[in-house]
């Protein structure tokens, strides 16, 4: 079982957002808690017709299974009430986090579970699969961390002139700003990016 904490996913007055159909995902007993102060602006039709399943406005902190659990404030206000033992990925759209690494985004949350991991993600990105990310929990132990720092690493790269990094490495050409995002991406080649 996952806890998916998504933060910043609230759409502006039914335009945009990062909202994705979440029924089998939560069929399969895992749990969505989603953090945004704009979630008030947001009607629980609206949302429903989103995620496919029943919307919970929260009170307290306990996050119930079968539905989406919707809290509108900020997540510095929450983040150490969540500090739990379980499995949790945490994907935040908030676009002064889209560049941290994992423990960036989970400090600056004030997230202190051990068995947590952060993805960040541009406040424009899809709205990503919930469902690929399930069988991490099967799959994280202390030998994987620095692949997933390195993914961390290489979408740091997409959204930075990741095209024209491929371009000038199919074209042969050199830049200066190859060697710093080397150096960002800890490889030691153009080729090898």
């Amino acid at each position: 079982m996952v806890l998916f904490v998504l933060v910043g996913f609230a759409s502006f007055n039914g335009k945009g957002g990062q909202w994705m159909n979440m029924e089998r995902l939560l069929e399969e007993d895992n749990r969505v808690l989603c953090v945004d102060p704009m979630h008030k602006d947001e009607s629980d039709e609206y949302i429903e017709g989103k995620v496919g399943v029943k919307v919970r406005r929260m009170e307290g902190m306990e996050i119930l299974p079968y539905c989406v659990n919707i809290i509108s404030v900020g997540i510095e206000e929450i983040g150490e009430l969540i500090d739990e033992r379980e499995f949790m990925v945490v994907l935040s759209c908030k676009g002064d986090m889209c560049m941290d690494s994992s423990e960036g985004i989970l400090r600056g949350m004030g997230i202190r579970n051990p068995n947590a991991y952060a993805f960040g993600l541009g406040c424009f990105a899809l709205p990503p699969k919930l469902g690929l990310l399930i069988d991490l929990e099967d799959k994280v132990d202390l030998g994987m961390m620095y692949e997933l720092e390195l993914l961390q690493r290489l979408w740091k790269l997409l959204l930075h002139n990741g095209k024209a990094f491929y371009r000038a490495n199919m074209d042969g050409k050199v830049y200066d700003w190859f060697s710093y995002y080397l150096d960002k991406l800890e490889m030691e080649t153009k080729e090898e990016v």
